[in-house]
């Protein structure tokens, strides 16, 4: 495919990397949207007051005009550039999702954690003994999803059965220690 530019100047571009510009930019694109909203406020403010400003926008003026000439007077190896980045970028992204597929097929899905797991990672971090609804909401935020009508009193339920947990004071529960796990209860 042919483009031209400025002064009869044509610069030719594979789909291939018009397909790895587009990825690129796509991503740019998502990136911004992606800041926080304090960033995108910034941002948006920066730009208006360079634009408002006469100052300012004057001298957008004059560098976009340089960079424009630059653009002229290198376009033919700016595009060779460009042409080759997109095409990496391109073979790569390729490259990672047959990765991907083959790790996909040659890899167990991964399975769910269940209740205790998640209980016993909240508990190993907490310094303190914690309640079941601390725990519940810690789970949820990590991902756990109950399908008890009582999730809370399947917690606990788990909790003791396993062994692994010891209620120092009511509805306050904790890790068993080492030493404590190989003693009965």
């Amino acid at each position: 495919m042919g483009i031209g530019v400025s002064a009869g100047l044509v610069v030719t571009l594979s789909v291939a990397s018009l397909r790895g510009i587009y990825a690129v930019i796509e991503k740019s694109l998502k990136a911004i949207g992606e800041l926080p909203e304090w960033a995108n406020l910034l941002l948006a403010a920066g730009i208006v007051t360079a634009v408002a400003h006469p100052k300012s926008r004057n001298w957008l003026i004059e560098q976009w005009r340089r960079l424009k000439q630059s653009l002229i007077s290198i376009t033919p190896e700016l595009a060779a550039v460009v042409e080759n980045a997109a095409r990496y970028y391109l073979d790569a992204q390729q490259k990672a999702m047959k990765a991907r597929a083959t790790l996909d097929v040659e890899l167990p899905p991964a399975r769910p954690r269940t209740a205790i797991q998640f209980a016993r990672v909240i508990c190993a971090a907490s310094t303190e003994p914690i309640s079941v609804d601390q725990i519940f909401i810690r789970m949820t935020a990590e991902g756990y999803v109950s399908g008890a009508k009582s999730p809370h009193r399947y917690i606990r339920q788990q909790m003791r059965l396993s062994g692994q947990f010891i209620e120092p004071q009511p509805g306050l529960w904790r890790l068993r220690a080492k030493e404590e796990l190989q003693t009965p209860a």
